[in-house]
């Protein structure tokens, strides 16, 4: 495959190459023949592109950059007119833009236009243009919206960059103008009839419409009747109404009311003007007196106006009948409705008869169902009064209430809370039922229950009906399981009154304390301790020899050693046994102490001379082998010995 040369550069490129590869020349011809021609914007439709321009895009960079180390300007942007007019009918508008390349390759250049407003859609297209060539690039403008656009003129700025030598760009600005839709404002009438009766003013809304037009209308409101009778007031009376708005203004007319028993029509024109156009608009009034009555209808008042029922189901009223306008007895028939249907009227009377000048009152005795317990009802009545021809009527309000469920309020104690049982397994308290904040009796069933399920719960009695605003007591017996060996120990259970579907409770808590046991330990081993001793001084002392302790006497162990005591009389009165026996009593004796000491000294002491005893027969190479007697004395020291520490702290 062969190569091209750029001439621009002087770099080699392959062949096949449109453009050089270093400096982006176009190489892609003969430079020997003419250059050939961009074709014209109509031939070249297949690339156009339109272009929804998006939110403004505010640029900081110079109006006219070139790549580093170019001194002269990469494009030239100049347009044939500084205005674009786009057609409210949405038709396309053409602002044709030319550009010239400065460069010295072939480049390409495309328009955008940052902070045009969401509604201008414009149509453009990228085009490429030869070292020093120049084309001219056809814009196009036209409104897309669903509302009015408001007339106006603005200032768009459009910016003109190169593809393949950012950031150069040049920036121009155009005069965009919207042009106005003149259309005139309209007006109407709400209501367009308007009816009063015994008054002497009418009232009625003008609405006044720019929506056809896209600038806003200064509009002033005026009226006239052909009688020149009616007197007109509008607020405000000049508006400002803005392009595609409508305003809605409040408009009175007053006029002298028709004779008693007339009707008037009368037909009233609202103008509205803005400039030199007027907009006018029919209303059509009419007025109406109520013709004079020569004798009245009574006048009925329900006393009280509101009547409030609690937890009954009867309430009682009156209905006062005024006839004092009257000129003739008034002979009427009673009768009470509410839209629910769901209130009761009994009367005293349902024909009553008034003198002329007087007033009547009539007892009404009102019935409803009773609410949920806790809610309330309103029922709105209506007395009526008739004498056939015509009727008054007044209106009345029951506002029925009932009280709480009495388990909202109900009250259930323990006394005591706290249940202290020692060392035992059963205590017993009072539960009081408290239905002093009720309206209500309730009937409740009482129950117990502990998280651990080890607490037996015996009511007496287990039910109770309690009424309205007393008080009644249950005596409860509760057993449980002795503690195990430990600190005082705490069972929380819980004491409930339930009517079946709500329960109200309380909680108490049993105390047990497990007694010391060390001090009868030590009073169990510090007996046996001393009596084992005991009787291991009535046993034989040696396995050899059938002796006792008390057949050692002192001048016995002298005699081990070769030594002579004479202790006269008391010489075989003393003996070992004896020792023994008078060291085990002072043993016991210890109890009487807190320490135990004296226990545990006697104790040892005991066992130091039997120990001392066999060793020193032992030594004199007699058989030493304890007896009988001497296994319980050292058994009984032991036990006496652990029962004098059980008495430490």
């Amino acid at each position: 495959m062969g190569t091209t040369v750029c001439e621009a550069c002087g770099a080699t490129n392959p062949a096949d190459a449109s453009f050089c590869q270093v400096c982006h020349a176009f190489v892609g011809w003969d430079r020997t023949t003419v250059l050939p021609q961009v074709a014209p914007p109509e031939e070249r439709a297949e690339e156009h592109i339109e272009t929804r321009v998006l939110p403004k895009i505010t640029d900081h960079r110079a109006p006219t950059a070139a790549p580093e180390g170019q001194t002269t300007p990469v494009l030239a942007v100049r347009v044939e007119q500084r205005e674009v007019t786009v057609p409210l009918t949405g038709a396309r508008a053409e602002l044709p833009v030319i550009i010239t390349n400065r460069s010295d390759i072939v480049d390409g250049y495309e328009v955008d236009a940052g902070g045009a407003p969401d509604w201008l859609v414009i149509d453009s297209r990228p085009i490429r243009l030869l070292p020093g060539g120049e084309d001219r690039l056809v814009l196009g403008f036209r409104l897309e919206s669903d509302s009015l656009i408001p007339a106006g003129r603005g200032t768009l700025r459009l910016r003109v960059r190169s593809l393949t030598q950012p950031p150069a760009h040049e920036i121009v600005e155009i005069a965009l103008i919207v042009p106005v839709l003149d259309a005139p404002v309209q007006v109407r009438t709400e209501p367009s009839v308007v009816r009063v009766t015994d008054a002497d003013v009418g009232r009625f809304v003008v609405v006044v419409d720019n929506s056809h037009a896209n600038q806003p209308a200064e509009v002033r409101l005026s009226g006239s009747d052909p009688e020149l009778a009616v007197e007109f007031h509008f607020d405000p009376a000049v508006v400002t109404v803005g392009p595609g708005e409508s305003v809605r203004v409040r408009a009175v007319a007053s006029a002298a009311r028709p004779q008693p028993g007339g009707e008037l029509t009368r037909t009233l024109t609202v103008s509205a003007s803005a400039g030199r156009r007027r907009a006018d608009a029919v209303v059509t009034f009419r007025q109406a007196t109520s013709a004079v009555v020569e004798d009245p209808m009574v006048e009925v008042v329900a006393v009280p106006a509101l009547l409030r029922i609690r937890d009954g189901e009867v309430a009682t009223a009156r209905l006062r009948i005024d006839n004092r306008a009257g000129r003739r007895r008034a002979d009427v028939r009673l009768s009470a409705s509410d839209p629910e249907q769901v209130v009761v009227a009994q009367w005293t009377t349902t024909e009553v008869w008034v003198p002329a000048g007087e007033v009547t009152e009539v007892e009404v005795r009102l019935s409803s169902p009773l609410p949920e317990p806790g809610t309330e009802v309103t029922h709105p009545v209506t007395l009526a009064v008739t004498d056939g021809l015509r009727a008054a009527r007044a209106q009345l309000t029951v506002v029925h209430s009932a009280s709480a469920s009495p388990m909202t309020t109900l009250g259930v104690q323990l006394d005591p809370s706290v249940l202290r049982l020692g060392s035992g397994r059963r205590g017993s308290s009072t539960v009081v039922v408290d239905n002093r904040g009720g309206r209500q009796p309730v009937r409740v069933r009482l129950l117990g229950d502990d998280p651990e399920n080890v607490i037996a719960f015996a009511f007496n009695p287990a039910e109770l009906t309690i009424g309205p605003g007393q008080a009644q007591a249950s005596r409860v017996v509760v057993s449980t399981r002795r503690a195990p060996t430990g600190p005082q120990l705490t069972r929380p259970f819980t004491v409930a009154a339930s009517d079946g579907r709500t329960s109200v409770s309380t909680t108490g808590s049993l105390l047990q304390e497990v007694g010391d046991r060390r001090p009868w330990a030590r009073l169990v081993l510090t007996l046996l301790g001393g009596l084992l001793m005991i009787v291991g001084t009535m046993l034989p002392l040696r396995a050899a020899s059938g002796r006792s302790p008390f057949g050692v006497s002192v001048d016995t162990v002298a005699g081990l050693f070769g030594a002579n005591v004479d202790l006269g009389a008391f010489d075989q009165l003393i003996t070992f046994g004896l020792v023994i026996m008078v060291v085990a009593g002072l043993m016991v004796f210890g109890l009487t102490g807190r320490s135990g000491r004296l226990t545990r000294w006697m104790a040892v002491l005991a066992a130091l001379l039997t120990v001392a005893l066999m060793i020193t027969i032992a030594s004199v190479g007699i058989d030493a082998t304890p007896g009988s007697g001497t296994v319980l004395i050292i058994l009984g020291c032991v036990l006496g010995y652990i029962g004098g520490l059980l008495a430490r702290r």
